[in-house]
């Protein structure tokens, strides 16, 4: 794998096209785990519709989200974000054995299926995103001879997620993997430090990039406080302390909750809300009426 030196994602467009002579549009295939409602998708999402089509000929390849792990509502987001996508002319492939859980034989049978989808398009440039895509993307593109492999790992799996032995295995495997990768993005400068404290790969090889939004979801929106608070059931001089996220272990919303109960014991007028959906949901519910709050 060539050590390609390059400073933004720009440049390593410009280094694809004089050390390989592409001709026309540069073929980009994108990976992701899950095309769920989570922020690894939107980030997804808005990178590969962002994308100059004259310049880009784009595949999304994504795995199967099942329905019954989502709710009403992130299944609606998620169904309008894949038609936005196809609006956008941008081709979307689904492999159903690229699952988020360890499973030997669909993991073979996915990188089995990424293999013969990057020998059938033969892009220039593989684009994994999150570690199950990432891993199992990385080494298909690897063995197809894919040109130029980038990862953006969307956070890390180094702690909270697994036992401390499989969370070893993990982190071998993305050290063997940052061999065969050209350039790893990270959203953060703390992100980045993570993976060189891990020694995942020399800091060279690592491209800061921060996570892009949308502002035009958030231009003239007019909301009244007072109206929310009301509908809400919060009085209007409530202090609101809010937090939006999946409701998963990882998030942490146990320990919100536990803090909670002991800053309304100090201060009854602050108000906690917490935005979101996720297994954690009913349990999160029965934890916070437990404590009576």
């Amino acid at each position: 794998m060539a050590n390609l030196e390059f400073d933004s994602l720009s440049g390593l467009v410009f280094q694809l096209y004089g050390r390989i002579g592409v001709l026309g549009k540069v073929k980009v295939i994108h990976i992701i785990t899950r095309f769920d409602k989570g922020g690894s998708a939107e980030n997804t999402l808005l990178t590969v519709r962002g994308l100059d089509k004259k310049r880009y000929d784009i595949i999304l390849i994504k795995g199967l989200s099942l329905e019954s792990e989502m709710g009403v509502r992130e299944t609606r987001v998620v169904e309008h974000n894949l038609a936005e996508v196809e609006r956008c002319g941008i081709r979307t492939l689904t492999i159903s054995e690229l699952v988020r859980k360890i499973h030997p034989l669909y993991d073979l049978k996915a990188f089995v299926s990424l293999v013969k989808i990057f020998l059938k398009e033969n892009p220039h440039i593989v684009h994994t995103h999150t570690s199950k895509a990432g891993i199992l993307g990385r080494w298909a593109a690897f063995f197809a001879r894919v040109p130029i492999i980038v990862h953006t790992p969307h956070g890390h799996v180094f702690w909270g997620y697994f036992s401390r032995w499989k969370t070893l295995v993990f982190v071998l495997l993305e050290r063997l993997t940052a061999h065969i990768t050209d350039k790893i993005i990270t959203l953060t400068e703390q992100e980045k430090r993570d993976h060189l404290r891990y020694n995942i790969a020399s800091e060279d090889k690592f491209l800061h990039v921060h996570s892009g939004v949308d502002l035009n979801k958030f231009f003239n929106v007019s909301v009244d406080p007072s109206e929310m608070k009301r509908n809400l059931g919060m009085p209007d001089n409530a202090f609101v302390v809010g937090t939006a996220g999946r409701f998963t272990p990882v998030k942490g919303h146990r320990y919100l909750i536990k803090a909670a109960k002991e800053i309304v014991a100090i201060k009854p007028d602050i108000k906690f809300l917490f935005l979101g959906e996720g297994e954690l949901q009913e349990e999160l519910e029965k934890m916070a009426s437990e404590l009576n709050i």
